[in-house]
């Protein structure tokens, strides 16, 4: 269970970042 949290934590995070990152390019890219 606690690493199932762990996990799903760490793939949120990823996703966020991606996310993120993927804004910036298209600001920037406007």
């Amino acid at each position: 269970m606690h690493y199932l949290h762990h996990w799903f934590t760490g793939s949120l995070h990823s996703l966020n970042e991606a996310c993120k990152d993927m804004f910036n390019s298209w600001r920037y890219g406007l």
